[in-house]
């Protein structure tokens, strides 16, 4: 695989994060791009948030990722937050969502500036399907 991680947090969450990436790295981005994603636990109760994702190198054409998931999360939201986040990784990599002159296009369609955070159709395809794809990993990890 292509991908690298590094991870800061308790060694359960390491290796779960590690497990569940892998797979969604295989079913959903594929092993043809190189990037790396550094994984933090902690508490973000101050920031409001369960989780976040931010791009550390170009916004053009990003393959370096910081993820925050909150570190009080029970295993199954921790892995829907993981999930929502790593979505928005997909859409980076495989170019559906693209910052360019500050500007941020969905499927090549300039988005404008005014649009709401739940309107965004980044969010919407992240949390449409965060759900979805956590229960298809539980139902591959019982396999």
């Amino acid at each position: 695989m292509s991908a690298s991680y590094s991870f800061a947090g308790s060694n359960c969450r390491r290796k779960l994060t590690r497990t569940a990436t892998d797979w969604f790295v295989s079913k959903y981005i594929g092993d043809r791009y190189k990037f790396a994603i550094d994984f933090v636990a902690r508490g973000l109760s101050r920031e409001g948030l369960f989780g976040s994702c931010a791009i550390l190198d170009s916004c053009y054409r990003p393959r370096e990722f910081i993820v925050e998931i909150h570190n009080r999360l029970d295993e199954d939201a921790y892995l829907k937050v993981l999930f929502h986040e790593l979505i928005h990784v997909k859409q980076r990599i495989l170019r559906e969502h693209v910052t360019k002159y500050n500007k941020n296009y969905w499927y090549s369609r300039i988005v404008p500036e005014d649009t709401l955070y739940e309107d965004e159709p980044w969010e919407i395809e992240a949390h449409n399907n965060e759900e979805r794809i956590y229960r298809e990993f539980i139902e591959w990890q019982g396999e």
